[in-house]
């Protein structure tokens, strides 16, 4: 194998090529600089294979140096505190680890891009940048190959643009396609002038001369597809099989506390969301029915609706029927918020609608409902406390099917606290008015004390 040293320009183009692709992932997270830290780890590995190689490591041992690299990364962003020097893993930073990896495999199976800026989805993100990364230092600059170094942020570009929304798909096909054109034409630029003799007199048929017009050709061909592509008859049509949204109207939507822990960590004074009514109420947000693998979540038939919504409504001998104005600012979910139980609907932008769970979204061609307006009317139930005391004790069998089940691994201590805190009730309601009172009366503090033991 040739002992010749890469020139820089080569390194810096085939540095190029998963970071590119890398940028992709503005499709599969709602917030763009989610991709920064994903795209810096690219940038760190390929910085410590040109370290390793430079120092000439033979393959393994790189391998070996960049593992260790990786993990020191992934500890302390997503474990910090918990390995010991700060480098080595101990068992809380497995636990913690695993966690967070089973976390990311439950909601990968729930949510559609764009997704929130989860721990579980970037850290997934940025280990597989840094190993894509790596491998491409390998084929590029030890093994001097030309096509093969693509393949690994070819990996990563179509796994964004299968997964991901079908947002910004131009400039992130133009990023790479940008970064795969300056390897082609540096690659062989350096391959012709380390291993041919260039007749330094004849300049149109040099390097530069190539290169150059590589350059003007490659250029060419990416702008022209950027720009007329989306003009060519059918390109606006709809798909012929439509995979990104197959399943639908059947929607998984994850509980909006999933991501509670950065929320309360971030102490900010911010406007969710405005709302003028003629009666004060409870904004309810979602209403969920499943528990799996550590999260709330619902799986049903969310159905655009306009005006009148379809349901069962509400059940009772005295309602009241009260009208709201929301204007969502902040509240970064796709959850729409409403007085239960919303009975009709008015917005200019697209809304989805579950009757069986009384609950308002957005569609998915968004990732949030921020910014948008609308109006709802909601049919409140005006229940007294002899009323609701006086309910039926036995719950139907189709509610208690779907609302009641438990998980597997529930606890003892759990269902001998609930049947403690509720001994003295005697009616359901009753029981939900102990549950509330106990709940209520936490202290919630976002400084944990240092955990003793389970």
């Amino acid at each position: 194998m040739s002992q010749h040293v890469p020139s820089v320009r080569l390194e810096l183009a085939a540095a190029l090529l998963v970071p590119s692709a890398a940028f992709g992932f503005v499709r599969v997270f709602d917030d763009s600089s989610a991709v920064l830290p994903v795209i810096g780890a690219s940038l760190l590995s390929t910085a410590v294979a040109i370290g390793a190689r430079r120092a000439r490591l033979p393959l393994l041992v790189a391998a070996v140096v960049s593992l260790g690299a990786l993990t020191v990364l992934v500890v302390n962003r997503y474990a910090p505190g918990s390995a010991r020097f700060g480098v080595l893993p101990t068992t809380e930073t497995r636990a913690i680890l695993r966690v967070l990896f089973d976390d990311g495999l439950a909601q990968f199976r729930e949510l559609r891009a764009p997704v929130e800026t989860l721990d579980p989805f970037v850290a997934a993100a940025l280990i597989a940048t840094w190993v894509m990364s790596f491998l491409t230092d390998w084929g590029a600059l030890r093994l001097r190959l030309a096509f093969e170094p693509v393949l690994p942020a070819a990996l990563l570009f179509v796994f964004s643009a299968v997964l991901g929304s079908g947002q910004r798909q131009i400039v992130a096909t133009v990023v790479f396609a940008g970064a795969v054109l300056i390897w082609a034409v540096v690659q062989r630029v350096d391959d012709l002038a380390t291993n041919s003799i260039w007749l330094t007199a004849d300049r149109r048929r040099g390097p530069m001369a190539l290169a150059r017009n590589g350059a003007i050709f490659g250029v060419v061909a990416v702008l022209l597809g950027a720009v007329a592509g989306p003009r060519l008859p059918g390109a606006s049509s709809e798909e012929l099989y439509s995979w990104r949204n197959q399943g639908d109207p059947v929607r998984s939507v994850i509980s909006p506390y999933v991501n509670i822990e950065a929320r309360l960590v971030t102490q900010t004074n911010t406007q969710l969301f405005t709302v003028r009514s003629d009666r004060p109420s409870y904004w309810r947000l979602a209403g969920l029915d499943s528990y799996e693998n550590g999260l709330w979540s619902t799986r049903g038939t969310f159905r655009e609706e306009s005006g009148d919504l379809p349901g069962l409504g509400v059940n009772a001998g005295t309602t009241l029927t009260v009208t709201q104005e929301f204007t969502i600012d902040s509240l970064a979910e796709i959850w729409l918020p409403a007085a239960f139980a919303p009975s009709r609907v008015e917005s200019e932008s697209d809304v989805s609608w579950n009757a069986d769970s009384g609950s308002l979204t957005v569609d998915n061609s968004r990732p949030t409902s921020d910014g948008i307006t609308y109006t709802v009317e909601s049919t409140i139930a005006l229940f007294t406390p002899d009323e609701l005391r006086a309910a039926p004790p036995a719950v139907p069998v189709e509610i208690a099917e779907r609302y009641l089940p438990l998980p597997d691994d529930l606890t003892d201590r759990v269902a001998n606290e609930a049947a403690a805190i509720t001994a003295g009730a005697t009616t359901n309601y009753d029981r939900m008015l102990a549950l509330q009172e106990y709940f209520r009366a936490f202290d919630y503090d976002v400084q944990l004390s240092e955990r003793v033991g389970d």
